[in-house]
């Protein structure tokens, strides 16, 4: 079915002249979308949602997904979530963490989980027959953890190691000073990994009070896929969790999060790296927003390239051909980190030392064009990438239900293919150009670079360029 999808266009030849598909071909790709799977959502009475989808995938997978992250935690507690992340695994009250591998194993099952600004999730992965006890043992880590010292200090170890290689990652790194750049002294600007203090220092009555800031019914979402029947699910998470509950103690509301942008940045020099690692942004609209699909679709149309796709002068992607031609970098990916109110849109590159102003040149130059000259060509191209990502989104057990609680945390309900599909077939040129201009043109970028960044124009210079059309 992906293959299919992949392949067609997003608009048949009635709407679009231009289109390069047979009406068979676009016939197929609108089918593909009638027969994609429906889902069922049923809310709780602590208001935890649990939302099912019924595939034909040969494995199941079940999660605990939560709308909190760093972004939710005080000063005083960032990292708090990353460490209860870490400390669930060490097991619950009524099994050590010996136990819990040796029932993880017996079941052949894979547990995994994940944490970043505004989400966490805790999930397993294993035959469809043995969901009962995935259900069984997750709710126990969740809602019955092991809090004593010894499983604190092991979780504390395995944090301090983490973030001691986290110093090799600069990605993360880059990453990371954007962020504290762009919203800075606000919880956005925020490492989900913590400060090295805050973990060093953290006691069981913070612990206690990251869980109960955590896990709480109106921001939680039980999701799963494979072949699951939906009522079966509903009564396991009902007798699981019903501990949860929907409320926080009138002491403990957490405070809303704020969001400040400040355009700005921040360059640590190092020429000991054989390449620099630039991250560009400007503040974009949040997934709430009406613009949020127009920068999406702008974000897909840049798209990723590096060394080992070849292709030189033919590849696609525009920031591609030329960093192959030029040499100007090694790789090149697009992003759109989007919050609830706010996002961070641009591009991470890993460029060579001493072309990073002609690179950057051709990059500022591309953002502008969106603003003005990109054609309906250029975006249908950007369109067929957008929905090919949506569709391997929902490919396997695991990415389906990751995509389950994503939407339902983002959107409220769970959107089909065919609603994407219509709402992406709306966006031209107009409304990408109006966007743009909107959100990117003579707007304050955030700049975060490390390695040799001699070559790297200072930010006065980026500023002003964000304005010009130079040719």
């Amino acid at each position: 079915m992906a293959l299919n999808l992949i392949r067609c266009s997003l608009s048949s030849a009635n709407l679009n002249p231009l289109a390069r598909y047979s009406h068979h071909a676009a016939h197929k790709f609108s089918h593909a979308l009638q027969s994609s799977p429906s889902s069922d959502v049923t809310v709780l009475d602590n208001g935890i949602k649990v939302a099912t989808e019924k595939t034909n995938s040969p494995t199941a997978t079940v999660g605990v997904y939560v709308e909190s992250g760093s972004r939710n935690e005080p000063k005083e507690l960032n990292g708090i979530t990353n460490f209860i992340e870490h400390l669930i695994f060490k097991g619950s009250k009524t099994r050590s963490k010996v136990q819990v591998e040796k029932d993880v194993y017996g079941l052949g099952a894979i547990l995994n989980s994940f944490n970043n600004r505004e989400h966490s999730g805790f999930f397993a992965t294993l035959a469809p027959n043995d969901v009962p006890k995935a259900f069984e043992l997750l709710s126990e880590m969740v809602t019955t953890p092991g809090l004593g010292e010894e499983n604190i200090e092991e979780a504390r170890k395995d944090i301090l190691r983490e973030l001691e290689e986290c110093e090799t990652n600069h990605e993360q790194i880059v990453m990371d000073y954007l962020h504290s750049v762009a919203y800075q002294e606000t919880s956005l600007g925020f490492s989900k990994f913590g400060t090295t203090a805050n973990v060093q220092r953290f006691t069981r009555e913070d612990l206690e009070r990251g869980f109960d800031l955590i896990f709480k019914g109106p921001q939680m979402v039980i999701a799963a896929s494979g072949n699951v029947e939906h009522d079966n699910i509903v009564q396991m998470v009902q007798k699981g969790f019903s501990g949860i509950s929907s409320g926080f103690d009138k002491n403990d509301i957490p405070s809303l999060p704020g969001k400040r942008y400040t355009g700005s940045d921040i360059r640590v020099r190092d020429d000991s790296m054989s390449c620099a690692h630039i991250a560009f942004a400007i503040q974009g609209p949040g997934y709430n927003s009406p613009d949020y699909l127009a920068m999406e679709i702008a974000s897909s149309l840049f798209g990723n390239w590096d060394l080992t796709h070849g292709g030189g002068i033919n590849t696609a992607c525009y920031m591609g051909m030329v960093s192959s031609s030029e040499h100007l970098a090694q790789s090149f990916q697009s992003f759109n980190l989007a919050y609830r109110d706010t996002a961070l849109w641009g591009s991470y590159v890993v460029g060579e030392r001493m072309k990073l102003e002609e690179l950057l040149w051709q990059l500022q130059y591309q953002y502008k064009r969106l603003c003005s000259d990109v054609t309906n060509n250029e975006i249908r191209q950007g369109k067929n990438a957008l929905l090919t990502k949506l569709i391997t989104q929902r490919e396997g057990s695991v990415n389906n239900a990751h995509s389950i609680a994503s939407e339902i945390f983002r959107f409220g309900r769970r959107l089909t293919l065919e609603e994407w599909q219509s709402k992406i077939s709306q966006v031209n040129s107009s409304n990408i150009h109006q966007v743009c201009e909107e959100h990117i043109w003579d707007r304050c970028p955030a700049v975060s670079a490390i390695g040799p960044v001699e070559n790297f124009p200072n930010y006065e210079e980026i500023r002003m360029k964000m304005s010009w059309m130079r040719y």
